[in-house]
Parts: structure tokens; sequence; C-alpha cells
């Protein structure tokens, strides 16, 4: 595409030597503002290797190219103030003072270019118009191409990390979205477009909302939570996240050779005739072809995880490794209770109020005992009307969602080996003690699918910095979180 604007432009081609302003060595061009030879610019245009999948993004988002943006016009006649140029090297610091000088004279270069009209013939005046401006803005200290065309260095623990962003990518996300701006992301090669984006931006405003325990929220509350710019954000940033994990894993698995069997494909097209009705798909917002296309790709990604997990040594995990994942996740407690009922155990009706104050009158004596020394498991097993005590004598482990809303905050506050003061919740009176985490059998399976779960999504990830992702951040960006208010309109239309 590159070669094919630069063919239609009417310019003469002059070749000459240059001095590279970075390794010194001479090369021959026949750009006259050029100042970097092939190979520093090669370097400096280099794939993202070292960056992890948040930078990737961040790098993506940060260089996201507008086309309504005054700014990136071929044209523009905005000054650039001496202030502004002291900043841009500035930002920069880690760099060179070979690699800074060369960077200001190319964008002094491309200043005094900037006059000069590009002629670009109409068959690519589409994409042209995006690209030439990719090319031609002058660099200045809010541009995000000037930030792309740098390296900067940064210095952990006395390492150095070269952290680079590939211009090229930029020019062909302009092009690509500039052809298809209803697509919203190009994973490897597959275009995703702005409803299938949508269906994975819902999905990830449900579990936000879920994480942050509005699940039984009222309408108002979970609009608030969206009025937070920040969980909007959030919320975006999941949604590309899974989107990424979900293309990259089912590839993966084509790449490894799996496939589906004749029996998935078939279960697959019962499930769809029979599910994905047309009210079905209205409401999903998606089309036959994709409700198809998520299954097949989470039935490979299922059998991907389900080999590398069984086939890999490092997936083989150990009862005290998977205990010291729980542990530290914190996720889990194990609590033990007395409780004393203000339910009639006949009818499953709540208690009179005189009743309910002698229950309440016999559970802080309990109390006050147990913070007498008395053993909290002795008064446990006398006086303890829970039916399930014989079954948990050791106490209840259990994760957040999993209990009463009274009973899992109050438990989840105290520290191990301490004990509440009175809960109550619609069940009765409790005096809770936190003790040592103990995970069953049970526990330690779930745990460890977990955790394999959590170490397969990061080997995607790994294999992640290797696939080329473009992504649309214009249209992205615009995406709106559903509210209870756009439910009503959307039912209205």
């Amino acid at each position: 595409m590159l070669m094919f604007i630069w063919k239609s432009a009417e310019m003469e081609i002059v070749m000459e030597k240059k001095i590279c302003k970075i390794c010194g060595s001479e090369f021959e061009t026949e750009l006259e503002d050029a100042n970097i030879c092939p190979k520093c610019e090669s370097e400096l245009s280099s794939e993202n290797d070292d960056l992890t999948l948040d930078e990737i993004d961040a790098a993506n988002e940060e260089t996201a190219l507008n086309t309504d943006d005054e700014d990136i016009t071929p044209d523009s006649e905005e000054e650039i103030s001496e202030d502004e140029i002291e900043n841009d090297a500035a930002f920069d610091e880690d760099l060179s003072e070979e690699a800074i000088l060369a960077l200001e004279e190319e964008a002094r270069k491309k200043e005094e270019k900037k006059k000069k009209i590009i002629t670009v013939t109409a068959a690519v005046v589409g994409a042209a118009v995006i690209v030439s401006a990719v090319l031609f803005v002058p660099f200045k200290k809010n541009d995000a191409i000037y930030r792309t065309a740098t390296t900067v260095s940064t210095t952990e623990k006395g390492k150095v990390i070269s952290k680079r962003t590939n211009l090229f990518n930029i020019i062909q996300s302009s092009v690509e979205f500039a052809k298809n701006p209803n697509a919203a992301m190009i994973i490897g090669g597959e275009t995703i477009d702005k409803s299938l984006f949508e269906y994975f931006y819902e999905r990830a405003q449900y579990n936000l909302i879920m994480e942050n325990g509005l699940g039984s929220s009222s309408n108002e509350e979970i609009n608030k939570f969206w009025d937070n710019a920040e969980n909007v954000k959030k919320a975006q940033t999941n949604a590309k996240t899974d989107l990424i994990t979900f293309v990259v894993s089912k590839q993966k698995a084509v790449e490894k050779g799996i496939a589906l069997t004749d029996e998935e494909k078939k279960s697959i097209d019962q499930y769809i005739s029979s599910y994905a009705t047309d009210e079905f798909l209205k409401q999903m917002k998606l089309t036959k072809e994709q409700v198809k296309y998520i299954l097949e790709g989470s039935t490979l990604t299922s059998k991907l995880a389900q080999q590398i997990t069984t086939e890999e040594e490092k997936y083989n995990l150990a009862n005290d490794q998977v205990e010291k994942y729980v542990k530290e996740k914190g996720e889990k407690i194990t609590a033990k209770h007395i409780l004393f009922n203000t339910l009639d155990q006949q009818t499953y009706q709540p208690l009179s109020e005189e009743q309910k104050a002698e229950v309440k009158k016999k559970a802080q004596e309990t109390l006050d005992k147990i913070k007498n020394g008395a053993d909290f498991d002795a008064l446990m097993n006398e006086l303890s009307e829970d039916p399930g005590l014989a079954g948990y004598p050791d106490g209840y482990t259990f994760g957040k969602g999993e209990m009463v809303e009274g009973f899992e905050k109050a438990a989840f506050a105290l520290k191990e080996n301490e004990v509440s003061d009175l809960v109550e919740t619609d069940f009765g009176i409790h005096i809770i003690k936190r003790v040592p985490l103990k995970l069953s059998e049970n526990d330690i399976e779930n745990a460890k699918a977990e955790l394999q779960n959590d170490m397969f999504e990061d080997e995607i990830l790994t294999w992640a910095k290797g696939v080329k992702i473009l992504t649309n951040n214009t249209l992205i960006n615009a995406a709106k979180p559903t509210t209870y208010e756009t439910q009503a309109e959307n039912k209205a239309q």
C-alpha cells in the first residue's frame, strides 16, 4: 500500500548520500529529509516483543488515529513553539543524545516540508489521506506519532528494558479501519466486528458488576456505578482482553491440529437450531454465524486447555501448591458458628418479638461466656441449633457470595481465631468464629482446576505477544455500558 501511494504521488526521486545521526554510518536515500539509516529506522520500528499485553493495549490506545481530528491534516499550518520542542526532548530523556538530536532534526525537516502539497490519485484518496497525514504531520508534544517514532528505555532493578512501538502498525490500523469502520479489532488476521465486540463488552460489564458486589443492587446504584469513567474504561479493557484470549487460544488450537469432531459440530448445529431464535438473536445482537463462531471457538479452546493441562508437567500441581494459592488469593475462609434460631422450626415463620428477645438474651449470655474464656467448640456443640453442624463439625469453608450477606460480611471481617459480636440474619442470631482455612478434597480439586485455568490464561497472554493486534479505539471508546435507561430506550424502539 505504501509503495502504491508513493508511485501515485507526483514526486521526483533523487538519491542522496546521508550520514546517520544515530550510528554515524553513510547511506543513500531518495528522501531529502532522511537523517536515519534503514538499519536504525528498522530498530526503531521493530515489533513489540518486550511488551506485555497491557502495554500493547496501552500503545494501541495512545496511538489511536481519529480521522476527524484536525491535527492530522497533511497541510496543517499549526505552529510549534520552542517550549513544545523542549518538552518533546524532555519526554525521551532516557534516549541517547545523538538519538534526541536526530529526532529534533527530523521534526524540523518535517515542519519545513509540511507546506509541500502531495498529489494523490483519486483511486487511493480514501486511504491515502490518512496515511499521508501520518507520514507528513509535524512531530509535536502531544502528537502520538512523535512518541511512536521513538525508543524509550527504562531502568528496572538495574536492568535496561527497551519498549518500542511499530509505526507501521499505526499506518496499517488507519488503513484497515478506514476500509472497515465497523471493525472493532483485528486479531491475528481475524476481524472482530462491532456487534461481536459488544457481546463481549456486555459480558465484561456483567462480570464487573458481580465482582463489585452489585448483583442484587438497585437500578439506580448500577447506573451510578457506570457514571464512573474508570469503571467504563475497565469494562472496555476487560472486553478487549477477553476477545484477545478467545481468538488467540482458538487460533493456537488450530495451529496444534485440534479440530472439532463430527459429533461436536452436530451438537453445535442442534443448539443453534433449537435456541438461536430470531428473538434470541435480537436480544444478543448477534447473527447465527456469530453464535456458531463463539460456540466453535469455545469448544476448541476447551479441547486445547484439556490437552495442555494434561500433557505439560507444570500443570501437575501438588496439594500444598493449591492450598498456598487459595490462601494467597484470600477469597475463601473457614468459619464456625453458634446459631440461635429466630424461625419457628415447624412453620418456618419468624418468631414473635417477645420470643426473639428471649433468643437474643440467650445468645448474648453465650457470647459473654466466650469472651470470659469459655471454650467456643464446647458451647457450639451444646447450644448451636444449626442442622448442618453434624456434617461440618470443623466449620464451613466458603467464598464470597456463598453465604447470606450478613453472615459472610461478618466472617470475612474477622481475623483467624477471632470471635464476632452477635450477627443477625433471616435464619437467626449467630456467634461466628473464623478458624484457619481448611480445604476438603473437593475444595482442593476445584481450586486446582481454577489455578490451572489461571496458568492457562497466562500462557494465552504470552502467545498474544507474538500476534498482530489492531484496535479501533475510536469505535471501542465510543461504546457505552448498558444502563437501565438504555435498556428501556431499546425496548421502546
